[in-house]
């Protein structure tokens, strides 16, 4: 059976009884923990080189309750990373000191005044845990007047629970009966908790404002795309009115040379023309009359808007016909 490393324990040996409530713990595997360990056993002792491997601590070294329980089923503990053993036993007794009121007189304005001596014993922990106890009764007095306002912040409804929070953790520490380790894994346990909720609680408040910038930007881009079409529509009344204002000018000083047929095909070099006035066809079939060569170099060189040989022959037979009809009757 393992032997307690430290000097004078004899939990473990053959000299005492086996007691199954001792509990022995290994040394921890990080090197810097062996040797905070390590420190604290040979302070004030003679004890020589530690086998880190196969030494153990019992857990009388301990503070109590610092061994979490691991398996219920094969009672098994282990200890938080961050516990180490003390420099000497501890006792139950040790961590709850009573004091004692002996008679004592105080000086007043009225005289000296004798202070009798209670007969029971009153733990100095015990009466600051009634003051908190009176401190929170009050506060939940206030707390209570001011929910009927009906008006309270977020802010003051945090303030107020981490009021409350670290009063119940100042009266856990000043209870007797709970231990020092059992304080500090509450206390490692609820910073979590809490650190959790604020986050929790500034995540909400991101996605709130995530939203609000969503819905800008939405906005904003509608406003962005009116702003746009509402642009190009004014262009594009400049453009037609531009070019209408460019059109008429250009009919009033070439009216005199060109017909209005031949104008349009000037300005409109694509465009197709399907119907040619009376005055474009007589004026072509004059100039083809005068120079077939002048027409055919007009139209299929300089690309003169002049009609084709086949609009021509069919005007010539329809004025023909129309000048025999005219001849008959």
């Amino acid at each position: 059976m393992p032997v307690c490393v430290y000097e004078g324990c004899v939990s473990g040996s053959r000299i005492r009884t086996k007691d199954p409530c001792v509990l022995f713990h290994r040394f921890p595997k990080d090197p810097e923990m062996r040797e905070k360990w390590a420190r604290q056993i040979r302070r004030g002792s003679n004890v020589p080189n530690i086998n880190f491997e196969t030494g153990v601590v019992c857990a009388l070294h301990f503070a109590p309750y610092s061994a979490a329980e691991k398996s219920y089923a094969k009672n098994k503990h282990g200890l938080e990373y961050h516990d180490i053993p003390y420099t000497e036993k501890l006792h139950t007794e040790e961590l709850m000191p009573l004091t004692n009121y002996s008679p004592t007189t105080v000086k007043t304005s009225s005289g000296i005044v004798k202070i009798t001596e209670t007969k029971r014993e009153i733990p100095v922990r015990t009466k600051l845990f009634g003051d908190l106890c009176d401190e929170l009764e009050a506060y939940n007095l206030v707390e209570n007047d001011t929910l009927d306002t009906n008006v309270i912040s977020v802010e003051e409804t945090n303030q107020k629970y981490l009021f409350h929070k670290c009063m119940q953790f100042c009266a856990i520490f000043v209870i007797p009966s709970v231990p020092f380790g059992f304080c500090v894994n509450m206390l490692r346990t609820y910073v979590i908790n809490l650190f959790s909720f604020l986050m929790q609680e500034t995540i909400e408040k991101y996605k709130q404002e995530n939203e609000k910038l969503k819905n800008e930007q939405i906005k904003f881009k509608k406003i962005i795309i009116s702003i746009q079409q509402s642009q190009k529509q004014n262009l594009q009344d400049c453009l037609n009115k531009i070019d209408s204002t460019f059109n008429s000018r250009i009919h009033t000083i070439f009216s005199k040379l060109f017909t209005p047929t031949r104008i349009d095909a000037i300005l409109n070099n694509n465009k197709r023309i399907y119907k040619w006035t009376p005055e474009d066809i007589s004026s072509a079939i004059s100039l083809r009359s005068v120079s077939p060569k002048a027409y055919s170099y007009l139209r299929e060189t300089k690309k003169f808007p002049l009609p084709g040989l086949s609009t021509l022959r069919t005007w010539a037979k329809i004025t023909s016909v129309i000048s025999q009809l005219s001849q008959e009757f």
